[in-house]
């Protein structure tokens, strides 16, 4: 963490290294669509978007981060250091650095096709409150 909250890595959104953006403090309040931009062009800066975006590859990588989430569960090492965790600005166990790359990834693939993510989250879970439990049942 900067001691003064500011960002000394680097400038603009998504900068390399800290992961904040641009000129916000650490820990200050970013919209979705912030985080969108930021994710897209983090992913840019590291060569994830030299070509053409093909669909099923932002989908296949997706599910690629679930898949790493369900295998630190079964090795039982959720709750535990991340491999990445000494070179992180603050350690991540398995599960939050599992899930904060599905998040990324999805914020990444959200801006690559143009959909404005925070929107369609409030229109789904808005929708999604007018289901029935277990949307009619399902079991899990």
């Amino acid at each position: 963490m900067h001691s003064d909250g500011l960002c000394k890595v680097g400038r603009g959104l998504g900068c390399r290294g800290c992961g904040c953006i641009g000129d916000k403090k650490m820990g200050e309040s970013r919209t979705i669509a912030e985080w969108q931009k930021s994710a897209y062009e983090q992913s840019a800066k590291s060569g994830f978007h030299d070509k053409d975006p093909v669909f099923s590859e932002f989908a296949a990588n997706m599910h690629s981060e679930a898949s790493e989430m369900w295998e630190a569960y079964r090795k039982g090492e959720l709750n535990k250091p991340c491999d990445k965790a000494e070179r992180m600005i603050e350690p991540l166990t398995c599960l939050e650095e599992e899930l904060a790359d599905i998040v990324i990834r999805a914020l990444d693939t959200a801006e690559t096709f143009g959909v404005d993510l925070e929107r369609a989250m409030r229109v789904k879970h808005a929708f999604n409150g007018t289901r029935p439990p277990k949307h009619g049942g399902k079991l899990a």
